[in-house]
């Protein structure tokens, strides 16, 4: 990852509740005193800050170092990197070095995958903006690559049409976007369950419904309980 420098340790701080129990399970998440925050996506040793810095309307106070840039770029790739998240101060406001950035990263190394938070993320605070960035480069290459096996597959055994994945937001994009914005399509399983449901609640006359949702792993913990015969804990189906 590469940042404004100075805010290098921005996704290890992270921001109250939010970035101490993002990620935990909930019975770790409600217990503050005993639980550590989860290890950032991206190690310390993999995060370079660069010299440049915008206001918060936009306007460039510090140029972007581009020996600076070119360098901490270079460092990452030979570290072995396989996605690049990039999170510059106010770059929602103007995305300027952000997609300079990226252009020098292509010179470099052109298959690199770059996010940029400007486009993937294009809101107010760092942390939440970076986080998110860097959740869409961590799937992005794996996510693109299987859902282009899966394109290439049914291509081959007969679809005429391009497959259409679902986001969170309940809409759809193709193939072709799902490298730029992996992370649009976290939890979009429950949200197609929706928008499927409202569908055919629709076909049958009806506006009003009610719907549930539960996967084969919840079905599993609910089916079975807990207790305890002498002191030890047993599972009963």
């Amino acid at each position: 990852m590469i940042t404004t420098a100075g805010f290098e340790d921005t996704l290890i701080i992270g921001r109250g509740p939010v970035g101490r129990t993002g990620g935990l399970p909930q019975s770790k998440a409600m217990d503050f005193l005993h639980t550590e925050p989860p290890p950032p996506l991206v190690p310390k040793a993999l995060i370079r800050g660069v010299t440049e810095r915008l206001a918060t309307g936009g306007n460039i106070l510090v140029t972007l170092n581009e020996a600076e840039t070119r360098a901490a770029i270079e460092a990452l790739v030979a570290a072995g990197i396989e996605s690049l998240a990039v999170c510059f101060l106010w770059s929602f406001q103007n995305p300027a070095h952000e997609l300079r950035l990226r252009d020098i990263a292509r010179a470099i190394k052109p298959d690199l995958p770059v996010s940029l938070s400007c486009e993937i993320a294009p809101r107010m605070g760092e942390f939440e903006r970076m986080v998110t960035t860097v959740v869409n480069a961590f799937i992005g290459p794996v996510t693109e690559r299987y859902i282009g096996g899966l394109q290439k597959q049914l291509g081959e055994r007969g679809l005429k049409h391009p497959v259409q994945v679902m986001k969170s937001s309940g809409g759809v994009m193709l193939p072709q976007a799902v490298a730029h914005q992996a992370v649009s399509i976290v939890n979009s399983g429950p949200i197609g369950g929706l928008v499927a449901a409202r569908h055919v609640g629709g076909l049958l006359g009806y506006n009003r419904i009610i719907t549930a949702d539960m996967g084969r792993n919840q079905f599993r913990c609910r089916s079975r309980r807990r207790r305890r015969v002498r002191g030890r804990e047993h599972t009963v189906p």
